[in-house]
């Protein structure tokens, strides 16, 4: 959940994310991202439906011991309603670089490295991302096993 500021309107947003991966091979897996949103705009109806799409395509480049180096492409498809604020209007790409290190049985250490293009039809913009994150997971000898491991996630499997 979160609170926004657009164009002196204010609001509340929140969004619910329906995620699966498939694993291709041991080091190759796709994801498809399904979100829920809901847009609160102060003195209106709240707004829900479907927000946009995110695809992605990860690999494993290195993977030693407790050390995974992956490279993903991750991309963001227009399928939420812009205009009801439910979507960005727009078709993003981002490659993104992950380090994760297991520092023990139920820690990963993760960092990443991304930078999206924002494509849209008149003008395209750039956006940069660093990320470090801790996550304190319970699963994380089985994601290591498979060489996925995503930012901003446990490693649960969905």
């Amino acid at each position: 959940m979160g609170s926004f500021e657009v164009n002196g309107e204010y609001g509340r947003w929140t969004q619910s994310y329906l995620q699966g991966e498939y694993i291709i091979t041991n080091r190759l897996s796709t994801m498809l991202g399904v979100p829920w949103s809901r847009v609160q705009r102060e003195g209106k109806a709240s707004v829900v439906g479907l927000g946009d799409l995110s695809l992605a395509l990860r690999g494993q480049l290195y993977s030693r011991e407790d050390t995974l180096i992956l490279f993903a492409l991750n991309s963001e498809l227009p399928t939420g309603d812009d205009h009801r604020g439910l979507g960005g209007g727009h078709f993003e790409i981002a490659p993104m670089f992950i380090l994760a290190h297991r520092l023990s049985e139920r820690f990963t250490l993760t960092a990443s490295v991304t930078h999206g293009v924002v494509i849209d039809n008149d003008h395209a913009h750039e956006s940069d991302h660093d990320t470090h994150d801790t996550h304190d997971t319970h699963d994380t000898h089985d994601t290591h096993d498979h060489g996925h491991t995503h930012e901003g996630e446990s490693s649960h499997n969905t």
